[in-house]
């Protein structure tokens, strides 16, 4: 029985989901207004500042994983910084 706690959550799969939300939120927010409905508006404008942080911060911490996992390509953090590219490319692009 492990003791050390559930090792069956991984940093990988967190900063994946987190990538495929920041990701989903950039699309819809640059695809529909926001403020049409003052309930989804008033979350756009709690989670603009967190989401900002996490384009920057997390690309950096998933290297950092990365490098811990001796730069294999069968990982997840791999595809996890194409994610991140591809969400500062659409936060850059998009007007």
């Amino acid at each position: 029985m492990d003791t050390a706690g559930n090792k069956n959550i991984r940093p990988g799969k967190i900063m994946f989901v987190l990538s495929i939300f920041i990701l989903l939120l950039i699309i819809y927010a640059s695809v529909f207004d926001v403020y049409h409905f003052a309930l989804l508006g008033a979350a756009y404008e709690l989670l603009w500042l967190p989401l900002i942080g996490m384009v920057f911060i997390l690309p950096v911490t998933a290297f950092i994983y990365w490098i811990k996992d001796k730069f294999r390509l069968r990982s997840v953090y791999p595809i996890i910084l194409l994610a991140y590219i591809i969400n500062m490319w659409l936060l850059f692009r998009i007007k």
